[in-house]
């Protein structure tokens, strides 16, 4: 069982490299949640409602969380739908 699965990604090293990036990129975006969500809370701790700048760097923190968590949702479930795919043609040509 465990030779044809290696044989199988063997012959789609693309697949398997596009899918390992896709993790990881996932991954990346989870780890740097907490650095921007840190940023986030600093900003308003500092008053972002009253000072323009705080309020920018609070603004900009938010978009950001948005952006990793919507880069991380998509990248994590494309990666499902590539190794679900991959698996597909596997039982096809077993």
């Amino acid at each position: 069982m465990l030779g044809f699965t290696f044989s199988h990604w063997r012959r789609q090293p693309w697949r398997l490299a596009l899918i390992m990036g896709a993790f990881l990129l996932s991954t990346l975006a989870d780890v740097l949640t907490p650095f921007y969500s840190g940023r986030l809370v600093d900003a308003v701790a500092s008053g972002a409602g009253t000072d323009e700048v705080a309020w920018n760097v609070a603004m900009l923190a938010f978009s950001i969380l948005m952006a990793l968590a919507l880069a991380g949702v998509v990248l994590r479930n494309a990666a499902f739908l590539w190794i679900d795919r991959a698996c597909g043609q596997a039982r096809q040509r077993a």
